[in-house]
């Protein structure tokens, strides 16, 4: 299921990756814009990567399995029918449009730290490094294949910015079809009971007790 998802990820990925910007220079965006927007995508997906690797040691991973590519997949439908400014920099940073999604890097999103934790929660240990090296071909094939999608947009010379948002629709509702199909993949995971992480205050206190025991 997680080689599946990242391969459904890793499609959607390349193909946003790829007709992002040309989509938000075909409705009338600068290059500046469009530099500020990738700025601001890139920051938000830090902090949400951040906040999921934290979160997940707590709630459990597949909850951001599934969240995740359902928040892309919102935003490659406002991007199939949105040429806004305001609203596709909010539907970007949902859904960390604009992010590389080579085959040599595979980003997937915000959700990869999760990913990664549960596979390594899963898996034995002897054979970790296969699985892990399974999933980067897996997303290497997803870049390979995402960038083959793109040939989905249609361009004829200039276009206003209603016409370039139906010319684009087809690659981003590829884009938002991939990742509901990996949140829906993720629904039939099955992620090992554990005990939660405590709290960063409780690590202290652990930490020393360890150190320092109290006498018998």
């Amino acid at each position: 299921m997680v080689l599946a998802a990242r391969l459904a990820m890793s499609v959607g990925r390349a193909v946003a990756s790829v007709v992002t910007a040309l989509y938000l220079a075909a409705v009338g965006f600068s290059a500046i814009e469009i530099g500020a927007l990738f700025v601001g995508v890139t920051a938000a997906s830090a902090v949400m990567a951040s906040t999921i690797g934290l979160l997940s040691d707590r709630w459990g991973r597949r909850p951001f399995l599934v969240v995740v590519p359902l928040m892309t997949a919102a935003a490659g439908a406002v991007f199939a029918f949105a040429h806004t400014p305001v609203v596709l920099f909010a539907a970007a940073a949902l859904g960390s449009f604009g992010r590389g999604a080579g085959a040599g890097a595979g980003n997937i999103g915000p959700y990869q730290p999760a990913e990664s934790a549960l596979v390594a929660d899963t898996v034995p240990g002897d054979q970790r490094s296969a699985a892990f090296g399974r999933i980067a071909f897996a997303s290497s094939l997803g870049a390979l294949g995402g960038g083959l999608l793109a040939g989905l947009v249609h361009v004829r010379g200039h276009m206003t910015a209603a016409a370039a948002t139906a010319a684009y629709r087809p690659a981003f509702l590829a884009a938002a079809g991939l990742a509901l199909v990996a949140g829906l993949l993720a629904l039939l995971l099955r992620e090992p009971h554990r005990r939660p992480a405590p709290a960063l205050g409780q690590c202290y206190w652990l930490i020393r007790a360890e150190r320092h025991p109290l006498p018998p």
